[in-house]
């Protein structure tokens, strides 16, 4: 029988024996489980973010940023394809009338 280094078997106790895989997140501050997600500037911030804080106290314990960088860029990729597409035409039209 291998034997569990101390308090690891305590740690996954709660959410075993409810049937669950998965440790369940709790805040380091207060102990709370409940988290919510909040946006806000801050000072001297150029931009907005997402505090991933704990409902009950408030205590950070993420930061995202506002803003989807890769659903961005995906769009900006197709919004590029596109004109690639338009100058190849033009080009094709250009040569075209050249020839």
């Amino acid at each position: 029988m291998i034997k569990q280094p101390n308090g690891i078997g305590n740690i996954f106790k709660n959410t075993i024996t409810k049937g669950l895989f998965m440790a369940t997140s709790k805040c380091s501050s207060c102990g709370s489980h409940s988290f919510e997600m909040v946006t806000n500037e801050p000072h001297n911030s150029n931009y907005k973010y997402n505090f991933i804080q704990c409902s009950g106290c408030g205590a950070v314990i993420g930061v995202t940023e506002f803003f989807n960088i890769g659903q961005i860029l995906n769009e900006h990729e197709e919004i590029i394809k596109k004109i690639q597409d338009q100058l190849n035409y033009i080009s094709s039209m250009v040569y075209n009338m050249q020839h």
